[in-house]
């Protein structure tokens, strides 16, 4: 039963790995990246923004935001400003959001063998 609770909790903390934070610092506790926009509001205004470039290890940088994609697993990272973020799989467009100091990890399964695109997301609010 030890065994089996110690592979859980490894499989748990290979989540929130440094490969997710892109720069080498540990990520801060409380994940609170959501889906959508910031404003989140309905039909709120936005258009898509500068593409993201992409690094090793598939590590997009959105200015000082970072999304990592492995598999079907997406990471955001917003160190310093609010961010948001429109990923691309399959045709299908899923936007993402972090306030300053943020992270989360997302699950699509659409994004499983490739992301198209991720760019910066500009708002009207």
């Amino acid at each position: 039963m030890y065994f089996l609770v110690n592979i859980a909790l490894a499989m748990i903390l290979s989540l929130f790995s440094t490969e997710a934070t892109a720069q080498g610092e540990a990520p801060p506790h409380g994940a609170s990246c959501r889906r959508g926009t910031i404003n989140i509001a309905p039909n709120a205004p936005w258009s898509r923004g500068t593409d993201c470039v992409l690094k090793p290890k598939n590590v997009y940088f959105c200015g000082t935001t970072t999304v990592v994609h492995k598999q079907n697993r997406l990471i955001l990272r917003a160190p310093q400003v609010d961010s948001a973020v429109m990923v691309s799989c399959q045709g299908w467009v899923f936007l993402f959001h972090c306030r300053a100091n943020d992270w989360g990890t997302f699950y699509e399964a659409l994004c499983k063998d490739k992301v198209q695109s991720v760019s910066n997301v500009i708002e009207y609010i």
